[in-house]
């Protein structure tokens, strides 16, 4: 017997496929393939990760419109994988027109942004569950206040590009301290900040995370007992 506020199944499904949802999955995903070759032990994959981020790189310096292979690799296969129909942007997100829908343009530039993080790096720049901003807040508490400048130009951003710009700024810094975070979380949080509905939130959990993520270290339990 079902009561009144019991959840079918039906909207179990529905609530697990939002646009959003499927957002973060297909950029984590994709991004955790491309990472898992590039530390991973196989030349061959390693050295197919490597070229993936070199284009992706080359291109955050050019207008996202203008750049077929690094939106071919966003919306298409890595190579890494042979079904790569499994690494497709979700139909759901892809735009119908002659311009690039907003989850388009998000996977783009967190995809692009992660290449440009991962660069020269041993360690995992996508962290999955850590926030963009409690990353930042970690960087300003371990290295100097004026950072957070940055991180307020950022938040000030209205058009996508300076946004963009902005957020590289802060992840080549984020990169030189070895801190990583969530790139699915973000490719939403670009999204939504592309709404003025939906814009407020994300500032206001933005300003919540670094907070979060500025608090001074605990110490460790051997320091406390000494």
């Amino acid at each position: 017997m079902t009561g009144a506020h019991d959840i079918s199944a039906d909207e179990v499904v529905e609530r697990k496929t939002t646009r959003d949802e499927l957002l973060r999955n297909s950029v984590s995903s994709k991004i955790s393939r491309i990472q898992g070759a590039l530390l991973g032990e196989n030349p061959r994959t390693q050295a197919r990760a490597r070229a993936i981020l070199a284009k992706l790189r080359k291109a955050a310096s050019r207008q996202r419109e203008f750049d077929p292979q690094a939106w071919q690799l966003v919306l298409g296969g890595t190579g890494l994988i042979a079904q790569e129909d499994d690494e497709l942007l979700p139909a759901e997100l892809q735009g119908s027109s002659n311009s690039a829908s907003e989850h388009e343009r998000a996977a783009y530039t967190a995809i692009v942004t992660y290449a440009i993080h991962q660069q020269s790096q041993q360690k995992r720049m996508h962290q999955p569950g850590k926030r963009f901003a409690t990353a930042v807040g970690e960087l300003v508490r371990d290295t100097t206040p004026s950072v957070k400048t940055r991180f307020d130009s950022l938040a000030n951003a209205k058009e996508a590009d300076a946004t963009a710009y902005h957020l590289r700024s802060l992840v080549t810094l984020l990169r030189s301290a070895e801190i990583g975070f969530d790139y699915g979380l973000l490719a939403v949080d670009l999204k939504r900040l592309s709404h003025a509905r939906t814009r407020q939130r994300v500032l206001i959990r933005w300003s919540r995370d670094f907070v979060n993520g500025y608090q001074p270290r605990k110490p460790e339990a051997s320091d406390s007992a000494a």
